[in-house]
């Protein structure tokens, strides 16, 4: 898939996955490397690197932040089979406006922040330049 598909994210899990991105062309995909969610099931977990921490990474608004760059369709992944698209709509533009502002913003000191869904504050904190040449 890395070799003949583009702007492809890759979400890998644990430590025995992370080594997989060796495989992955960086300058077409996007690789991000998570801790296990296993590891959140123990009750002290501050142990966890903040690089590799999933509230910190944000896995799947970084995801979608990149498709969206790359002029690929948005994930909802509160709602991947597709059962509630009303709302499911609402959410995709709302992500949308949030990248768009990002992208207009260009400096990451300042952050755009915005409510996607009752309980889902997204702050994004990053240059669009970081992930698509």
């Amino acid at each position: 898939m890395s070799k003949t598909l583009n702007h492809i994210v890759f979400i890998f899990l644990g430590d025995i996955n992370r080594c997989k991105d060796e495989f992955i062309d960086q300058n077409r995909h996007l690789t991000l490397s998570l801790c296990h969610p296993a590891k959140y099931s123990y009750e002290d977990n501050s142990h966890l690197r903040k690089d590799r921490d999933w509230r910190t990474m944000m896995p799947f608004i970084n995801a979608n932040f990149y498709r969206y760059q790359a002029g690929n369709k948005l994930v909802d992944w509160g709602d991947v089979n597709g059962l509630n698209s009303e709302r499911k709509n609402v959410r995709l533009n709302q992500l949308r406006n949030l990248f768009e502002e990002a992208i207009e913003l260009g400096d990451p000191t300042e952050g755009s922040c915005r409510r996607i869904d009752d309980d889902l504050i997204v702050v994004l904190n990053m240059k669009p330049e970081e992930y698509l040449p």
